[in-house]
């Protein structure tokens, strides 16, 4: 379910105190001090994912798998300013489109691995954005609400290995 009001996390060791973010629990960082991670799978975080998320400019996964997260209309440019993403696991939110996938994934060129299982993807997946996801090698969009073909697109990626699509239309 949604929840409107903010949530105590799961686990926060170091979040908000004077610790570099690359000691805070959940983020991972390269050798320059860059967050090139997010894993904060079943932490019970709420709200929308931040534009600033684009600042992060080695960003390279972000795993929050099974959270209270919100993404709908506006909100789903924050994928424009993520061109490093290579890994995003975020099965079981609220990710809301009617358009299959979020259009703003055109710009995710680098991203790997696709995880939205379980959240509110609908409509019909267009081939324009999958053609765009040239690196694209495991896909899972189990139990949501898209519905018609399977784009052709998808058939055409390079380098993918894995497609999960059950339990949908």
């Amino acid at each position: 379910y949604y929840l409107d009001t903010p949530t105590d996390w799961k686990q926060a060791d170091k979040w908000l105190t004077d610790s570099s973010e690359c000691e805070w629990h959940g983020i991972d960082c390269d050798a320059s001090n860059r967050v090139i991670a997010i894993e904060l799978p079943e932490h019970a975080i709420s709200g929308s994912l931040p534009i600033e998320l684009g600042m992060l400019s080695e960003l390279q996964e972000i795993d929050l798998t099974t959270n209270f997260i919100h993404v709908e209309d506006g909100l789903h440019s924050v994928w424009k300013h993520l061109p490093n993403l290579k890994i995003l696991k975020m099965e079981d939110n609220f990710i809301v489109t009617e358009t299959g996938l979020p259009e703003e994934f055109a710009y995710l060129t680098n991203i790997e691995t696709i995880q939205l299982s379980y959240n509110l993807l609908q409509g019909i997946l267009s081939g324009s954005v999958i053609s765009k996801l040239q690196k694209l090698q495991h896909f899972e969009i189990e139990s949501n609400y898209l519905s018609g073909p399977i784009p052709s697109e998808l058939g055409a990626l390079p380098d993918l290995i894995y497609v999960y699509i059950r339990r949908n239309s």
